[in-house]
């Protein structure tokens, strides 16, 4: 009789441990930014809030999901939605904007804590990583919750914006990989779908989540493109319908919310765009300085704008060319989060 001494396969870890994981993330999210709760409003506060008359009112719904032109709201109506709730809840009282955009932060941060756990358990990468689901997961979530540079978004009441959007964009996320991991997957893909149109109308660059969703199934689901269209047609093509969302969002936006307002060209603008990839992608590894307001003019020369292109192309064509190797294709997908931001 031959003895099998082989250590038992692990197994995830349970809900209780996942449970403590999730209260302890939340728990220090909301030490980290509870001095912040008491700041005021402060720039686009005044035209977003202070200055809006569609969120004086929250009924009937119709008047705040019609935000007036030329401000942060235009083109978001789920974010006037949300001003409006809080103008009920709180009125002009900031503190009550503040806790809205943290409850919403530690929410998303917990959906991205239960996504790279289920990404981590999911048959591709199960046999490898099923030991450090937990870990993993609550470290990248803390990481993501308590970093710096989120510091802006959460704490500066009119980039609730980015918070929504963010909460959205991960539940879609999530969604579409419990839509491909459990039953029953309408259910599921519904979530997702009803996520990317709510994303989008918090803000445009919700745009992106139907490239990030096909990358995401590639890199972790079914380990190929031609598998991921196979199983996954109509999710993708829903996902991507959501884009008419956003198209209608952006034509309600005239002169305000993409940089035109300032009296930039779009080329200009674009060129805007090349700095804060770089500058953000550097502090994300390193947060300092981190200021406020970086101001309007950035200060180009043409040798500073040939580095920041190039700068911009490679990280794009390596996303791009990352799906061609198996063990590159995380960091493919890392990449294409990367340019959204």
């Amino acid at each position: 009789t031959v003895v099998n001494h082989a250590p038992p396969t692990p197994s995830p870890a349970s809900r209780p441990a996942i449970l403590l994981a999730a209260g302890m993330l939340a728990l220090l999210t909301l030490a980290a930014y509870a001095p912040a709760l008491h700041g005021p409003f402060l720039f686009d506060d005044a035209s977003a809030i202070l200055e809006n008359p569609t969120i004086r009112q929250l009924w009937p719904i119709d008047g705040a999901l019609h935000p007036p032109p030329n401000s942060t709201v235009s083109g978001r109506p789920l974010l006037n939605l949300s001003f409006a709730l809080s103008h009920a809840l709180s009125g002009l009282d900031p503190f009550g904007y503040h806790v809205f955009n943290l409850a919403v932060h530690v929410l998303a941060g917990l959906l991205l804590f239960g996504l790279v756990r289920q990404t981590l358990l999911a048959p591709l990468q199960r046999e490898r990583f099923e030991r450090w689901a937990l870990p993993v997961s609550v470290t990248v979530a803390a990481v993501w919750l308590l970093h710096p540079v989120q510091t802006a978004s959460v704490t500066y009441i009119s980039q609730r914006s980015e918070v929504m959007m963010g909460f959205f964009f991960l539940l879609a996320l999530y969604a579409y990989a419990r839509s491909a991991l459990s039953e029953p997957a309408w259910f599921w893909s519904t979530v997702a779908v009803m996520s990317g149109l709510l994303a989008a109308m918090a803000k445009e660059v919700a745009m992106t989540l139907p490239f990030a969703a096909l990358l995401y199934d590639r890199a972790f689901l079914s380990g190929s493109f031609a598998e991921t269209w196979k199983k996954r047609p109509r999710l993708l093509i829903l996902l991507t319908l959501t884009w008419l969302v956003t198209a209608s969002q952006v034509l309600t936006l005239k002169q305000h919310g993409v940089g035109l307002g300032l009296g930039k060209s779009p080329i200009s603008y674009l060129f805007d765009e090349c700095e804060v990839i770089v500058r953000y992608l550097g502090l994300a590894l390193w947060p300092n300085p981190l200021v406020f307001d970086y101001g309007e003019n950035l200060g180009f020369t043409a040798a500073k704008l040939v580095v920041l292109l190039y700068a911009v192309e490679l990280l794009s064509s390596h996303t791009v060319r990352a799906r061609a190797w198996t063990w590159r294709v995380a960091a493919g997908f890392l990449g294409l989060v990367a340019l959204r931001g």
